[in-house]
């Protein structure tokens, strides 16, 4: 973005900004401001729940566009974001989900000159263009990702594991690894999530951007019974499916399996799915000893330089 588009927009929003309580969005002289992109159809996460430092990255802003599928909406997404920067003033910080992430990678890739694209800290949450994912998407113009080159540590790549949409399965003919990413991780998989503390981090070498994985604790697939399945019955079950399921995948980092103390949630359980799990529960029933998962490594996060036969991102 030059000067002088900078410059006209701001004399636009002149008259706008004195009218006071006409103005929507953060004060001129604001010292931060946290502006968000939902997703398809305006599909987002609870964006108060998710924390960083300690705290809450809103108040928050929501930057209007078109939300509908298509090249035109993204492109709306790309001027709107790119007004917000201009008419805000202080330290901007911007959180966007799924669909809204295709306008802010487009808009960075748009303006890869401008000094704002490598200071305004954004937030990518469930991107289809996360770094290594497999998932098919039709980013803004067709591209996709950030800048082969340059410094971008001010993005960062925010995933659920499993979430069918920025972690998709590489193994396309792995129908177990197809179902379990198909259950709505996406859609409810980043709520109340600490940014700081994510499972494993990927730091990519060329553009200094990172990919934080969060670790999803029960595997999606048997959450439906996870309420009514003791604790020794779901760790023999994970210890059976995760590692089938993990190797339809090629994560540039690896996400540590869960402690199974920690793999336990309170699920509404779905009766035909039930029926069809019913007889893998009792195939491990007569087991003696519960199979034990490798433990996590050291810290809460993993990294790893460098990435080989990645498509996507």
């Amino acid at each position: 973005m030059n000067r002088l588009k900078r410059a006209a927009i701001t004399a636009a929003t002149l008259p706008m900004m004195a009218a006071g309580p006409l103005f929507v969005g953060p004060s001129p002289t604001a010292e931060a401001a946290t502006g968000t992109l939902t997703g398809l159809f305006g599909s987002a996460p609870r964006f108060s729940s998710v924390s960083v430092d300690g705290s809450s990255v809103c108040p928050c802003w929501n930057i209007a566009y078109d939300f509908w599928p298509g090249q035109a909406g993204i492109a709306d997404g790309v001027d709107a974001l790119d007004t917000w920067i201009s008419t805000t003033w202080g330290r901007k910080t911007v959180l966007a989900f799924s669909k809204g992430t295709h306008s802010v990678l487009g808009w960075i890739r748009t303006n890869e000159d401008d000094s704002a694209a490598h200071t305004i800290r954004f937030y990518l949450l469930g991107s289809p263009e996360t770094p290594g994912n497999n998932y098919p998407y039709e980013g803004y113009k067709f591209g996709r990702g950030l800048p082969e080159t340059g410094d971008y540590e001010n993005v960062t790549f925010i995933v659920r594991q499993y979430d069918g949409i920025a972690d998709a399965p590489y193994d396309k003919f792995n129908f177990l690894a197809l179902l379990n990413a198909s259950v709505s991780m996406h859609l409810n998989g980043y709520d109340n999530l600490d940014l700081d503390n994510p499972d494993a981090v990927f730091i990519d070498p060329e553009t200094g951007a990172e990919t934080r994985y969060f670790r999803t604790d029960v595997l999606p697939i048997l959450a439906p019974i996870d309420w009514i399945t003791s604790d020794e019955q779901m760790a023999k079950l994970d210890a059976l499916l995760r590692p089938l399921i993990e190797a339809a995948y090629r994560r540039p980092v690896e996400i540590p399996a869960p402690p199974y103390s920690l793999a336990r949630q309170s699920k509404v359980v779905s009766p035909s799915f039930a029926s069809t799990t019913e007889a893998l529960i009792d195939d491990t029933a007569g087991d003696d000893a519960l199979i034990d998962a490798p433990e996590p490594a050291d810290g809460d996060m993993t990294e790893q330089s460098g990435v080989a036969d990645y498509p996507g991102g």
